[in-house]
């Protein structure tokens, strides 16, 4: 998906016995204009549809040393898929 844009912002920065974490909420979107996709367990999407998508996330890091050690995210894929028409809402 060549025409993208996504921005990201850490939110909140917190400090365990077991390390330190960043909490961040991040929006991603663009336009398909790439190759097809078939490998979608809800469908194909054929190529350079030209569909639009915008959802968001939210990413926690986990840092030790200074270093990223584990990543957890969660992103509003379901959005993503019903924009570009693979999936319906009801």
């Amino acid at each position: 998906m060549p025409r993208s844009q996504t921005s990201a912002s850490a939110e909140r920065q917190i400090s365990s016995p077991k390390g330190d974490y960043v909490v961040g909420r991040w929006v991603g979107g663009g336009t398909h204009s790439g190759p097809a996709f078939s490998d979608f367990l809800v469908g194909s999407l054929p190529a350079a549809t030209g569909r639009k998508m915008h959802f968001t996330g939210t990413t926690v890091l986990r840092l030790e040393d200074g270093k990223i050690v584990e990543e957890i995210g969660l992103d509003d894929g379901v959005t993503a898929l019903t924009q570009l028409g693979l999936i319906r809402a009801v």
